[in-house]
């Protein structure tokens, strides 16, 4: 049997060249697969590095949600991306309900646990982030990461021996080839003042260092010897292990890292010494160094600059941290909290990171310790009612702004126009209109502004209170005269 040329043309050309079936042939997209695309799209976009481009990610996980309400990427995706974006009104809850949401659709994929613990360790829920890690390490035994992220919660917490447990495990999981499993460890047991087992393992870790051969490695194990050496009163060990690890570190690749990172341990090595002036200088040359670790550089200067007495440049060095980074700064701040309970200057600053970042729940601790004190800042009060209202307590910012307006500097058109805010949040509908109509003919534009940022946050977290709205209709036409 023959077969003629006008037959067998065309077929070779689909083989070779599929591409050019005809649109009418090919299958059209299900909406599944539509949102599988626009997911992988908004994975693409997402960046911590250029913000704006996640305008466009948040629309496309949405789009993808409304094509396929079972997509578990597109509400796990999106959950991360609320999660960066704390400081957006509302951002947390929605962070919340859609880890949630893909959990509920995935319930045996410990990666989604682990993303949510991280979630619930970045807004102080620790009982819920410790939850979500076991679960993660339950559903994935052999995951090293579930148990590395419960020791980092641990390391914040200062529950050294719960770290240092959690350390060995990471350790084992990852057949004690890391060598920076074994240097975190280190931490760990100096940390826990486990001294000699510090020893022991640092010089373990060194070896292989060495071993390895990377110049930065070396340099991380020396530091951490150095530190044990230190604390053990061997001051000429620490010397020698502190002077060998700059050196290496300056000949690494990784330069730019490894000298901050050396110069970080040079200096809290000279603040257990009391020796401010040495910290300065460790950490100015930090700064001149390298590109990394700022934040934590400046969070070291600014506390040996305090010690000396230098408090303006202190505070100045503090606020730099916080602009340069402020995660990083408020986990230095947190780590320094462990070893210095009682240093209200790093509570005050550890605050105002937490609340540039968006995480109120967890700024009202210290400035609830802050208000304690003896002689307390009755302006902080104006911060802890800010952080109730944004965190669904507006009984408790209520009572914050009542007492902070006790005080005639703090009796502000602003400081009213958000008790008037706590009131609508509460549904006290007229008692609330009453307070803004007294407050808003003293009220300059700039306070309407912020009373409308006030009060956008808290409609976010609580959308259904209807006085909340009305509130906000009433700033608005303020708002529109005052222009």
């Amino acid at each position: 049997m023959s077969i003629s040329y006008s037959r067998i043309v065309p077929l070779l050309l689909i083989a070779i060249f599929p591409g050019c079936l005809p649109t009418a042939c090919a299958a059209a997209e299900t909406p599944q697969e539509q949102a599988s695309a626009l997911v992988s799209k908004a994975d693409s976009e997402t960046s911590v590095i250029f913000p704006e481009k996640n305008e466009k990610a948040l629309a496309d996980y949405t789009s993808a949600i409304k094509l396929d309400p079972e997509n578990v990427k597109a509400y796990w995706g999106r959950a991360k991306l609320y999660q960066q974006e704390g400081w957006r009104p509302g951002a947390s809850i929605k962070a919340e309900a859609d880890f949630g949401k893909a959990i509920s659709l995935d319930p045996e994929n410990d990666r989604i646990y682990h993303d949510r613990g991280v979630f619930y360790q970045e807004a102080g829920e620790t009982e819920k982030a410790y939850s979500d890690f076991d679960k993660a390490a339950e559903l994935a035994p052999y995951n090293l990461f579930n148990p590395l992220a419960r020791a980092e919660l641990d390391k914040e917490l200062g529950r050294f021996q719960d770290e240092i447990n959690d350390r060995k495990k990471v350790a084992e999981l990852g057949n004690a080839g890391r060598i920076y499993d074994q240097i975190y460890l280190t931490d760990a047991l100096t940390d826990a003042g486990e001294l000699e087992e510090a020893l022991k393992v640092s010089e373990e870790t060194l070896t292989a260092a060495r071993k390895d051969g990377d110049p930065g490695t070396i340099a991380d194990a020396l530091a951490r010897r150095a530190r044990v050496l230190g604390l053990q009163g061997n001051t000429k060990g620490e010397t020698a292990d502190f002077d060998e690890a700059l050196r290496l570190a300056k000949t690494s690749v990784l330069a730019y890292m490894d000298v901050p990172l050396c110069r970080l341990a040079r200096g809290a090595a000279a603040e257990r010494r009391s020796d401010w002036k040495r910290a300065q200088d460790e950490y100015t040359a930090g700064l001149a160094e390298g590109k990394m670790r700022k934040a934590q550089l400046l969070v070291g200067r600014s506390v040996a600059l305090a010690k000396t007495g230098s408090t303006a440049k202190a505070q100045i060095d503090l606020s730099a941290a916080i602009k340069e980074d402020k995660s990083d700064a408020a986990n230095e701040i947190t780590h320094r909290l462990l070893m210095d309970k009682n240093n209200l200057q790093l509570l005050t600053m550890r605050a105002q990171a937490f609340i540039a970042l968006g995480r109120y729940k967890r700024a009202i601790p210290d400035l609830m310790a802050l208000l304690s004190t003896p002689s307390p800042d009755i302006s902080q009060l104006k911060l802890l009612a800010q952080c109730q209202m944004y965190t669904g307590q507006p009984l408790e910012a209520e009572a914050s702004l009542l007492l902070a307006l006790g005080y005639d500097k703090e009796d502000t058109p602003l400081n009213r126009l958000s008790l008037a805010l706590a009131m609508a949040a509460q549904d006290k509908d007229d008692a609330a209109q009453t307070e803004a109509q007294r407050a808003l003919p003293k009220a300059t534009k700039a306070d309407i502004q912020n009373a409308l940022r006030q009060t956008k946050q808290v409609q976010a977290v609580m959308p259904d209170v209807p006085a909340v709205g009305t509130i906000r209709g009433l700033f608005e036409k303020a708002y529109a005269k005052a222009r």
